[in-house]
């Protein structure tokens, strides 16, 4: 069981809003457009 965040992007979700997606486990490749600066 990991506690790292260190990697995290945030993304656009659905109608949820945003998600924080690990970019060590579902990255390393993020499309721009959803990737929330």
């Amino acid at each position: 069981m990991g506690a790292c965040y260190a990697c995290v992007v945030h993304v656009g979700g659905d109608e949820t809003g945003q998600q924080a997606l690990k970019v060590c486990d579902q990255g390393p490749i993020f499309r721009a457009s959803e990737v929330v600066i």
